[in-house]
């Protein structure tokens, strides 16, 4: 078991200041959690698993398997609360320079992946909103084999990227307060998407079919792992609070509370959702 006495690579002169409480820690949570996957990877998953029973399920094995890992991290954070999440550990656990691969991978291929991704999600929404015959491509250019595209979705995207760049600048202080509100926003969205949904959805049970419950089977089991693997996607984002640990206040209760509290709301809502699907 580690001391946190016994923290000699990961000991420094400088602190940052704890600021962020319980609550700023759930909305960085479900920020992180919450994206544009929930509302395309359940048609994918259709697509492989044709019980909607067993995609259910995987969304729900889904939420169990991001609370074990959240809560594993949970852990880590609390004997090393300080900034940086993974860099932190591998440091600590084996040296500086398994740690430095890592941070450079997350920089280059990880986080870059994912931010990419959302910001170009939104964008693509934002255009077939308001108008998508302003969502055109003016440069493409070979690359390595594939096509590279230019246009104004990409644009969009990494302006959204640029912008909130510059409001964490400003400080955790200020992030904070901005992320809230999206938070908030977002999760109003959500609560009237399912309550609209139940209220002046269709439940012609002419159209319902007859599926098993449960997977029987191996094959059953196969479709159910088959399907768990794109929802993990969705649930990606639950150990984001382990590299701001340093800034957030009580560490030790905090990052735990923040971890079950935000797993168990995002888990419900995805469920939720992929019900009235």
């Amino acid at each position: 078991m580690f001391a946190k006495t016994r923290l000699p690579c990961c000991q420094k002169t400088m602190q940052l200041k704890r600021s962020l409480n319980l609550f700023d820690s759930i909305s960085l949570m479900f920020s992180s959690m919450v994206g544009p996957g929930i509302f395309i990877t359940t048609g994918y998953i259709l697509h492989q698993v044709p019980n909607p029973n067993i995609v259910l399920l995987a969304w729900i094995l889904g939420g169990f398997l991001a609370v074990a890992g959240a809560m594993s991290y949970a852990k880590s954070a609390s004997l090393f609360p300080y900034a940086g999440g993974d860099y932190v550990y591998l440091k600590e656990a084996y040296s500086p320079i398994v740690a430095f691969a890592s941070g450079w991978l997350s920089l280059s291929i990880n986080f870059s992946a994912s931010i990419s991704l959302s910001a170009l999600a939104f964008s693509k929404s934002f255009f077939s909103l308001i108008n998508p015959s302003w969502d055109i491509y003016f440069f493409e250019f070979p690359f390595l084999g594939l096509t590279i595209s230019i246009g104004t979705a990409q644009m969009l995207a990494m302006g959204a990227i640029l912008l909130f760049t510059i409001i964490n600048f400003f400080g955790i202080s200020t992030a904070s307060r901005i992320q809230n509100l999206f938070t908030g926003v977002k999760i109003l969205g959500l609560i009237s998407f399912v309550v609209l949904g139940f209220i002046i959805g269709n439940y012609d049970t002419s159209r319902f079919q007859s599926f098993s419950l449960f997977p029987s089977g191996w094959g059953g089991m196969e479709l159910l792992l088959a399907g768990v693997i794109p929802v993990t996607y969705s649930y990606l984002g639950w150990n984001m609070i382990t590299y701001v640990a340093e800034e957030v206040k009580d560490p030790d209760k905090n990052i735990y509370k923040a971890v079950l509290y935000s797993c168990a709301l995002v888990t419900t809502l995805y469920i939720l959702i992929n019900f009235l699907f």
